[in-house]
């Protein structure tokens, strides 16, 4: 039998006898969610995720995660961010504004009448 350590009354410790198998069960019950392995990570397309892309920023984005847990929702990955080793994450929540946004303030070139460019970099920029 061991002590359980940890448990406090009225900010007082206190032991408590417990088996070897009670004190395993505990932890395994309390166990912290492991990040994932970068191995294990893995890039979704909007149109597998979402059920409508109406919006041409879809094409410069991407959802991560992992094939256990699916794509996080909360945020979007920026291709050209990804590709110029920048922070490429961006907050989204439904919408596409913060999405078009974070194309006109970090890649003005992509905005506008620039297709050729959007073009060239859609075909060469995987992740």
């Amino acid at each position: 039998a061991q002590a359980a350590q940890g448990l406090h009354i009225d900010n007082n410790p206190i032991a408590i006898e417990m088996s070897d198998q009670e004190v395993i069960e505990l932890q395994d019950e309390h166990e912290v969610e492991q990040a994932p392995k970068q191995q294990d990570i893995v890039w979704f397309e909007p149109k597998n995720v979402l059920k409508e892309v109406k919006s041409n920023v879809w094409e410069f984005y991407k959802f991560k995660g992992t094939v256990d847990s699916g794509p996080n929702k909360a945020k979007v990955f920026c291709s050209l961010c990804i590709a110029a080793k920048k922070q490429a994450d961006v907050a989204y929540s439904g919408g596409t504004s913060n999405l078009s946004n974070h194309l006109k303030n970090h890649h003005p070139a992509m905005t506008g009448e620039n297709t050729n460019m959007q073009l060239f970099l859609k075909d060469n920029l995987e992740i």
